[in-house]
């Protein structure tokens, strides 16, 4: 069985200063995000963190900040501790990624990798 059946990213939702996706799991069995790579527009300047909503608390899961691209999380500093990542199967979340500056139209380039083995992009 493939590990990304029924793992879906939607598409991208532009804001003032963030940008977000959705996160969609219509697969088997909850799913934890264990990694991110993202290509951004250097014009938003700093990436201050990322949330991951609908949240029981604080839906804040990394920020260490990045002041260019590409981030790449955990390699460029971890998660943050007791930031939930999980998807529960039949939901979706907005994954989103706050910036310093007002965040640009194009281009963005995102991996997201879970636990399960399974890794997504969406360009």
């Amino acid at each position: 069985m493939d590990p990304c059946d029924g793992l879906y990213l939607g598409s991208y939702f532009i804001g003032a200063n963030d940008m977000s996706i959705e996160v969609m799991n219509y697969g088997f069995g909850t799913v934890k995000i264990v990694g991110l790579f993202f290509i951004w527009d250097p014009l938003n300047d700093e990436l201050k963190y990322i949330e991951l909503n609908p949240a029981t608390s604080d839906p804040k899961i990394w920020n260490q900040g990045d002041g260019s691209p590409p981030t790449d999380i955990p390699l460029e500093g971890g998660w943050r501790a007791g930031g939930n990542r999980t998807v529960p199967v039949g939901m979706t979340k907005l994954l989103t990624f706050f910036f310093s500056n007002t965040v640009q139209p194009y281009p963005y380039w995102l991996e997201v990798s879970f636990d399960n083995g399974c890794s997504l992009t969406a360009p």
